[in-house]
């Protein structure tokens, strides 16, 4: 069965994410001509960036915005005046990949996607990381490692603890699947303290759509990397790390870090810019295809850790499902 085919299939695991989010069907904005395409034959009121200023008020109400390609992006006061009071979901297709078959995988995912669990784990985690004393162990297949956090530097990116969203409310996609620790902006150094060795089955990159023009290359080069890495049975990946900076990481007997050292900045060092506990237990390891750069896919429940901020340079986050905490 091919991907548009699965889609239409889970139309009814779909829609009913979507009445989780909205209390009813959004109207879905995008610059995709084949999203457009299959987004109306599941029956959803579907606009065109280019028409955005013909959505009559009662299709604003509740919004996808699905963005593809960064040009085609209007500036945010237009999106602002027109979708001010409206409850806004971004899927950031084009920090990840926009092809035609990974928007299809990606749309697949989030119908399979529990968030329900999520949010609730969510919850879960920031309650924990607000009483732990000591240091958090985790455990996984070939994974062993342990994170600390420093009180006062714990920068946590705001995660979703409610599905719904509100009038005026705007949210990511990934803010549904996942806490995330990052370090403070003014600070090179995290405020939190992993050591140890994980096993990353697949990874997902990202840039931001402001990055310089002479840094985008980075992604497809980081992209074909992997895909050949993939190819050559070379995964899962076994990374080190001591005091959150990436010792090595090993693709078999490769050490692969020095050419991702380049890619994501020289300047950070490949010192971990992300450490998140992820939360989405509809998106299973067997279903998962790391072939495909899709960011719902670092929801998988486990955890993962990212390198770069994709502005300076590509992120990559390493990503790292079924590993569990230990205490």
């Amino acid at each position: 069965m091919n991907l548009t085919a699965e889609i239409q299939d889970s139309k009814a695991k779909l829609d009913s994410n979507f009445k989780l989010i909205f209390g009813d069907l959004p109207t879905i904005l995008t610059d995709s001509t084949e999203l457009i395409n299959l987004f109306k034959s599941l029956d959803y009121i579907t606009y065109d960036f280019s028409e955005e200023t013909e959505i009559p008020p009662n299709q604003s109400e509740n919004v996808v915005i699905i963005p593809t390609i960064a040009d085609n992006i209007p500036p945010y006061e237009e999106w602002n005046r027109l979708f001010k009071d409206s409850r806004v979901l971004t899927i950031p297709l084009l920090s990840f990949s926009s092809e035609y078959n990974a928007s299809l995988y990606t749309m697949k995912l989030l119908a399979d996607s529990d968030f329900e669990y999520a949010v609730k784990a969510n919850e879960e985690w920031i309650k924990y990381m607000m009483d732990i004393d000591g240091p958090m162990v985790f455990h996984g297949e070939n994974s062993n490692f342990s994170c600390e956090l420093d009180e006062e530097d714990v920068h946590v990116m705001k995660p979703k603890i409610s599905v719904e969203i509100e009038p005026g409310e705007w949210e990511s996609i990934g803010s549904y699947f996942e806490v995330g620790m990052v370090p403070d902006p003014e600070d090179f150094r995290p405020g939190f303290i992993v050591n140890g060795t994980l096993s990353v089955p697949g990874v997902a990159i990202a840039h931001h759509r402001q990055i310089h023009d002479n840094l985008k290359p980075y992604h497809a080069e980081a992209w074909n990397l992997f895909t050949d890495l993939h190819e050559e049975g070379l995964f899962p990946l076994k990374v080190n790390i001591k005091d959150s900076h990436v010792q090595s990481i090993l693709a078999g007997d490769r050490d692969i870090s020095d050419k991702l050292l380049e890619i994501t900045n020289k300047k950070r060092e490949l010192v971990l810019t992300e450490m998140a506990f992820s939360t989405n237990r509809g998106i299973v390891p067997e279903n998962i295809d790391w072939k495909i750069n899709s960011q719902l896919n670092e929801g998988a429940l486990g955890i993962h850790v990212g390198i770069g901020v994709g502005l300076t340079g590509i992120h990559i986050d390493l990503i790292c499902p079924d590993v569990e905490l230990q205490h």
